[in-house]
């Protein structure tokens, strides 16, 4: 099970929003990590009420986006790839850092990111891992975050500092372990459901 994961101040000390939005992204991964093994009918089911990807699709597609997202803050942080001195997120970029949400916004995956038709569970493994990678990688770039200035583009929200990169990759994550748990919740009420036995009728 997924822990929802507590929002952030943006405007506390940049130091400690650092290391809380590292360690929450932490626990996202373990949780994913354990997320892994469960049953097929769980992991691949779909609930269209809630959304037309199954758990496995959407923990693909964090997986593929974190490890593209955790990249750039790791370049933005040593000042290297497309990089750009100035410049700031767009509207609704800034949006989403300040409130530490999407809110209400919906936005269609890029290609890059979307999961392949039959996702399999070796797929998403496998996903996991290099994101993990990546994830692990920037620990050691933690420190330099709060000040780096060097700025790369997201396809969506404008420009981003190695900080704002990071920031984004945990609230982005957030935004699909909340779907991922709601399809969970459901698909167990449904497995409950199925399993509850049948009310005998009283005898004439």
């Amino acid at each position: 099970m997924i822990d929802s994961i507590p929002m952030v101040p943006y405007s506390s000390n940049p130091t400690l929003i650092m290391s809380d939005e590292y360690s929450m992204l932490r626990g996202f991964y373990d949780a994913v990590e354990a997320l892994l093994d469960a049953p097929q009918h769980v992991l691949f089911s779909i609930h269209e009420t809630i959304s037309g990807w199954s758990p496995a699709e959407h923990l693909y597609h964090i997986l593929q986006s974190n490890s593209k997202s955790l990249k750039a803050a790791r370049l933005a942080a040593l000042n290297r790839g497309p990089t750009v001195q100035e410049g700031a997120p767009n509207d609704i970029g800034a949006r989403i850092l300040e409130e530490g949400s999407f809110g209400d916004l919906e936005a269609e995956a890029r290609s890059s990111v979307r999961p392949p038709q039959g996702v399999s569970r070796a797929d998403l493994r496998a996903t996991y891992e290099k994101s993990r990678e990546q994830f692990e990688t920037l620990h050691e770039h933690l420190p330099a975050l709060p000040e780096a200035n060097a700025r790369i583009p997201h396809p969506a929200f404008g420009l981003l500092c190695a900080s704002e990169w990071l920031r984004f990759t945990r609230i982005h994550s957030d935004h699909h372990q909340d779907i991922v748990q709601q399809i969970l919740n459901a698909a167990r009420s449904q497995s409950a459901s199925t399993a509850a036995p049948a009310p005998q009728q009283a005898a004439a």
